[in-house]
């Protein structure tokens, strides 16, 4: 039987657009995953935008969906369930406690897709973004 090295590190790993949460805080700006809405068997997700003064949704989940031209827009009447998610913005020192609670020693996260999905007006929109991830990192 195989066994692991003893300096083997042990991690956990949580995606981005799964789990953080404060998608209107900061100034960071709407990604894909802030505009994409809920689906179900029935019904995909979409995304909502806006385009020449007219809203429009689209179905599919990464920008190449949108049409040309298209600026993210959040709709009153759609849900979107990433806005919250776990909302590791808000919990990040909670969450990465309980990985090491459990012993793992790595952490891995994807980077959100701040800023990605439609030009950023501001450099420090993209920059708040890029600081809040970092920030969850540091402890």
């Amino acid at each position: 039987m195989a066994h692991f090295r003893k300096d083997f590190l042990w991690g956990g790993s949580v995606a981005a657009n799964q789990v953080e949460g404060g998608y209107n805080e900061g100034g960071k700006g709407l990604s894909v995953t802030d505009i994409t809405t809920a689906g179900s068997l029935e019904s995909p997700r979409y995304l909502t935008y806006t385009l020449d003064g007219k809203d429009g949704k689209v179905a599919g989940m990464f920008a190449s969906s949108l049409p040309k031209g298209a600026k993210g827009k959040i709709f009153d009447n759609e849900y979107y369930p990433n806005h919250v998610a776990i909302d590791f913005y808000h919990h990040y020192k909670e969450d990465i406690k309980m990985f090491a609670d459990m012993g793992f020693k790595v952490f891995r996260t994807s980077l959100p897709g701040r800023g990605f999905s439609q030009p950023v007006k501001k450099t420090s929109q993209t920059r708040k973004g890029w600081t809040s991830t970092a920030e969850s990192l540091k402890n």
